[in-house]
């Protein structure tokens, strides 16, 4: 109970069941909480104003650069992918003409500059695949001219040297790598061919001439006593004669000279 100005006595309202003590501690709780929170208000309030223009654009750009870098890669990543697929694409061939509309116009929606790149690289594509058609045909063709041409020369060559083109012995190098190796084996293998026919050559010759020198020591009685002076004849005419065939025919002229 208290007494205001008038003297008048007032008594203080207390809620039943509630002491009057405990009144007071929960308004002293409540005006210990408004103080804090005035208090952190005003010391951010402060913090805020001793900061210059400079420092919070500062902070807010620290704050932004990740999110934008990040939003700068993946935009370059999707960039970088639809131009990788759409080239590939093209060189596959295996997109349809539709879906390959469709990406394009979307391409030149996000990034003409992009698409701009694109379009090169496609007239790139069909001018390089037009050039090399028509290397790839002048060189079949160039190739093919030239193997008639060798092959013409090899024969004329073969021919020329006396041997058939046809002969089973010619190596004609068809595994070879390349014309140089091809047109070596042939050479040896015709070098051969005439080597052996040399060879086989010199052996009937030298077997003609012994068999000569035998008749003719026979006919002159240098090894046994010849039974008779007659001198068999040879009608064979001259081309067919052999070595033998002259020996004997100027062996019997020589008899005939010296009266044998």
């Amino acid at each position: 109970m208290v007494t205001n100005t008038d003297g008048n006595v007032q008594t203080d309202a207390v809620q039943p069941g509630v002491s009057q003590e405990g009144t007071k501690s929960k308004e002293s709780a409540d005006n210990t909480l408004q103080t804090d929170k005035q208090g952190a208000e005003g010391q951010q309030q402060v913090q805020t104003q001793s900061l210059t223009p400079e420092q919070i654009q500062k902070m807010i750009n620290d704050a932004l650069t990740p999110v934008v870098e990040g939003a700068k890669r993946e935009i370059q990543s999707i960039k970088d992918k639809s131009k990788s697929e759409v080239e590939a694409a093209l060189r596959r061939g295996q997109v349809p003409n539709k879906i390959l509309s469709q990406v394009k116009t979307r391409i030149q929606e996000e990034s003409p500059d992009l698409a701009k790149e694109i379009e090169i690289a496609e007239l790139r594509e069909k001018v390089g695949h037009y050039e090399g058609n028509e290397i790839a045909n002048q060189t079949q063709q160039q190739q093919a001219m030239f193997a008639q041409q060798f092959q013409d020369q090899m024969n004329q060559f073969i021919t020329t040297s006396g041997v058939d083109p046809k002969d089973k012995k010619i190596d004609w190098g068809d595994d070879a790598t390349d014309y140089l190796t091809k047109q070596s084996r042939i050479l040896n293998s015709v070098s051969k061919i005439l080597k052996s026919r040399e060879d086989d050559i010199k052996k009937t010759i030298e077997q003609q001439v012994k068999d000569a020198e035998t008749k003719l020591r026979k006919e002159l009685g240098l090894d046994s006593v010849s039974t008779t002076n007659q001198t068999p004849k040879s009608n064979k005419p001259d081309s067919e004669k052999t070595p033998n065939d002259w020996i004997s025919a100027g062996l019997q002229k020589a008899r005939k000279k010296t009266g044998g």
